[in-house]
């Protein structure tokens, strides 16, 4: 099951909060990218006691790139977590975060602070992201794209044979494309409503070239998010009946991606 939680750019809305998705495993949770506000919406979506659960079961979190929209929810994730566990007599596995060495740098002298404050131990692990992750079922890859430096798009591969990729920020200049070839779900950021100056110059995506990566990579359906606040009402429809823009909250699995799909175009 795959939760977004997250759906404008930096800058959150009163309906959209800043980028954060949930994948449910077998066994545990995978959290992709987690803003200012992600164990927030967890709450919201799922209530307080669900999200307890979840925050226990997290298996791992792979952050894109070092931008604060993206990341800048680490902390109070691991201190929620923390204080959850601590009370807990579940097993206080280590949680890995796949990220670049620069947040690692930034975070870690705040969660010794943290830490020494609230004498509790966060449970976690800095790594890089240049190998596959293998998490229960499911293989996350990461790939170099084009935004700021050693930013990442990846690409989820489930149990079931099925591959969701996952762009981050990024400028559609085909680096993508060659390295994840295919998959059937495309979760792509959609910055801007079309392919103006803004997109080259702060390498991002619009709406067309959501879609149009949708086409090469051979994907089923597209998700676009990341919207600036600003994004014109009247022009968030969707090319065609495959693409969708996402809301904060929904969900999908691969049993209900059809009926999601069939309600949001209708």
């Amino acid at each position: 099951c795959f939760t977004f939680l997250g759906t404008s750019n930096c800058h959150p809305t009163s309906t959209r909060s800043t980028p954060g998705y949930l994948i449910q495993t077998k066994h545990g949770f995978i959290v992709i990218d987690c803003s200012n506000g992600f164990v927030q919406q967890l709450k919201r979506r799922f209530g307080p006691k669900t999200s307890k659960h979840i925050l226990k079961h997290i298996k791992c979190v792979w952050i894109s790139h070092r931008h604060f929209d993206h990341m800048s929810g680490l902390l109070d994730l691991l201190l929620k977590r923390a204080k959850i566990l601590h009370k807990s007599k579940h097993d206080k596995h280590t949680l890995p975060i796949f990220c670049e060495p620069l947040i690692n740098q930034l975070l870690e002298p705040i969660i010794q602070l943290y830490e020494n404050h609230y004498k509790i131990s966060f449970h976690y692990q800095f790594h890089e992201r240049s190998n596959p992750i293998s998490i229960d079922d499911v293989t996350i890859e990461s790939f170099p794209v084009t935004h700021c430096e050693q930013s990442m798009g990846c690409l989820i591969s489930l149990d079931n044979g099925e591959k969701i990729a996952y762009t981050g920020d990024m400028l559609n200049d085909g680096k993508f494309v060659d390295a994840v070839k295919h998959c059937d779900y495309l979760i792509c950021e959609s910055t801007y409503p079309k392919p103006i100056e803004k997109c080259i110059m702060h390498n991002h995506m619009c709406m067309e070239g959501a879609n149009d990566l949708k086409d090469k990579l051979g994907a089923k359906y597209l998700f676009m998010v990341h919207f600036t606040p600003d994004y014109p009402i009247a022009e968030m429809i969707p090319m065609n009946q495959t693409s969708a823009f996402a809301f904060d909250y929904l969900s999908f699995t691969n049993d209900n991606v059809d009926e999601v799909f069939s309600i949001i175009n209708s």
